[in-house]
């Protein structure tokens, strides 16, 4: 039993890290994607109940159906052919489905000409067995999703639904420019977090702080959010039961440990939106936000400095991209045994912490933006 695990490109290695930690075993890695085969000990239904409501660096969930090596549409075809007995097994009686297929590198298909006729396939095969789909590229109950990256190809089912996971839904407050919450704990796989004291000096809507605490506690994403496609596939009876005995074991591994999390944030709407997040997020009281300039106040000691400074359209205009990190290195220096995580510009930060020791340096891509993560660490 094998998924198809999208996360943020340039970050798959913490994705697998974590997915390892959690029980599974890591195959192989694709660009933004890993692939992971699950633990025996936990049937089909399980595995895809675990994997929406526990990992914190992945996007979604896809159960892979049928894989191999293609060189054309025909090949394509014939790979969702070899799975048509897990497919119709799947599928409900009656229900909506769409095809979305997803491509990087060259081929001589488009995603749009597979797609088409890849549903056009699903649809017969499950009319021959008696199912009655409706195809739905607004609002599917069901997604398959085809994966091409070069000549390898994965026909998987979604099991996530619309919303990728990275949405927990525990906003109260969205920031003008927010982090995603896979971003955040991938920072925190990074360091191996595990409760030491915690700053953002720039913490915005307090994400940082917030998927910290929430490693920190075992507080699981399905607290957050209820919506999920691998309710509308058929995997037989006993679903709610299963459901209800793994929120139970979620539940009963949730606990309120108290740790040092600090954020410090300059704008006082954005401050109390933070606030508000925490509050949201069931935290509030292990994470402190402060309304004040981080470059004036005392940082005192803590173990991690992991934070998104501000830069480009994101910085006050009364400091610059340069000075603002200098000041920001000099006030670091004057702590020990600190390590330092931050996202943004190498040509700014890296003649900044030139006087760090650097562990790190990793390119992801973040939306429309190759950007860095910058691992240093003070003595």
């Amino acid at each position: 039993m094998r998924f198809l695990l999208p996360t943020i490109k340039g970050c798959e290695e913490y994705a697998a890290k974590e997915l390892r930690r959690l029980g599974y075993r890591h195959i192989s890695t694709l660009q933004g994607k890993i692939i992971v085969e699950a633990p025996e000990k936990y049937s089909l239904m399980e595995n895809i109940i675990r994997l929406n409501w526990i990992p914190k660096t992945i996007e979604r969930v896809a159960l892979i159906l049928n894989e191999g090596k293609i060189m054309s549409l025909q090949d394509l075809r014939s790979l969702v052919e070899e799975a048509d007995d897990f497919i119709v097994e799947l599928a409900p009686k009656h229900g909506s489905f769409a095809v979305d297929t997803i491509r990087s590198g060259s081929h001589s298909f488009t995603s749009i000409k597979a797609s088409k006729e890849i549903g056009s396939d699903i649809f017969k095969v499950l009319e021959r067995h008696e199912k009655y789909p409706k195809v739905d590229l607004t609002n599917p109950a069901l997604i398959f999703r085809i994966w091409i990256e070069n000549d390898l190809a994965f026909i998987t089912l979604d099991t996530t639904g619309k919303n990728a996971l990275r949405k927990r839904r525990y906003l109260a407050y969205r920031h003008p420019a927010p982090m995603r919450t896979t971003l955040a704990a991938i920072l925190l796989e990074m360091l191996d977090y595990s409760g030491e004291p915690l700053l953002d000096p720039f913490c915005g809507g307090a994400t940082i702080l917030i998927e910290s605490a929430h490693r920190v506690r075992n507080i699981p994403n399905v607290a957050f959010r209820d919506q999920f496609a691998f309710y509308n596939i058929n995997m037989g009876k006993g679903l709610g039961n299963v459901t209800h005995e793994i929120l139970l074991e979620l539940v009963d591994a949730m606990n309120d440990a108290q740790v040092t999390l600090r954020g410090i944030e300059i704008d006082p709407s954005r401050a109390r939106g933070a606030m508000l997040n925490t509050k949201r997020a069931f935290v509030s009281d292990t994470i402190t936000i402060e309304n004040e300039d981080a470059l004036a106040v005392d940082f005192k000691t803590p173990r991690f400095i992991v934070s998104n400074p501000p830069f480009g359209v994101r910085l006050n205009n009364n400091i610059t991209e340069t000075e603002l990190y200098h000041r920001l290195a000099r006030k670091i220096k004057e702590i020990s045994d600190v390590d330092i995580l931050m996202i943004g510009p190498k040509k700014i930060f890296k003649p900044a912490f030139d006087e760090f020791h650097q562990k790190k340096y990793i390119t992801i891509s973040y939306g429309a933006f190759y950007i860095k993560l910058a691992h240093y660490y003070n003595p």
